[in-house]
């Protein structure tokens, strides 16, 4: 069976909707000091995969960035919406997102390129992440 476009948009799981908001400090060359990330996500009716979904937007949260101090939030809320399911990369895409806009907006007010700020701050090889995994091959 194959579901036409609308018969697929009525019938199938969508993607968790989420809401993330990032506070950062960064010292004055632009590298990252602390992060606080707040993250709610949309379980829909039923719980399916959220926490799931929850966990995996948790761990990727902080992106692909060295940070000596991060605090991050998480919630998935039930809510009289459809249900939702997971997709490739679930619970991933939403945070990242997130993230990477959240750098954008902090190179415009620093008046840093934003790949610039980017690469200031990239996890490299003996560097750990916010959840203590030791990078162990060379960026």
């Amino acid at each position: 069976m194959v579901y036409d476009r609308m018969e697929d948009l009525a019938a199938t799981t969508k993607r968790h909707p989420s809401r993330t908001r990032h506070r950062t400090a960064l010292d004055k060359d632009g590298k990252l000091l602390a992060m606080e990330i707040d993250l709610a996500t949309d379980g829909g009716a039923y719980a399916t995969l959220s926490s799931t979904v929850l966990s995996r937007a948790t761990l990727h949260a902080p992106g692909p960035y060295s940070c000596p101090n991060v605090r991050i939030r998480s919630s998935a809320w039930a809510t009289n919406s459809v249900p939702y399911g997971a997709f490739r990369g679930f619970g991933a895409p939403q945070a990242i997102f997130a993230m990477e806009r959240h750098m954008d907006e902090i190179a415009t007010a620093l008046s840093i390129d934003p790949v610039e700020l980017r690469r200031r701050n990239f996890l490299h090889e003996g560097n750990t992440t916010a959840t203590e995994q030791l990078m162990r091959e060379p960026s």
